[in-house]
């Protein structure tokens, strides 16, 4: 049982770290496409 619940802790972790690169990689893209857009 313990073994199961830290694989599923361990996921929920990994998942937590991947969300957050996700918005960090959308908000960088955002500002990017702002500073294109300004650009023209």
């Amino acid at each position: 049982m313990a073994v199961t619940h830290n694989l599923s802790f361990f996921n929920v972790e990994l998942c937590k770290k991947v969300r957050q690169k996700i918005a960090k990689l959308i908000k960088s893209y955002k500002k990017y496409e702002v500073a294109t857009d300004d650009r023209f």
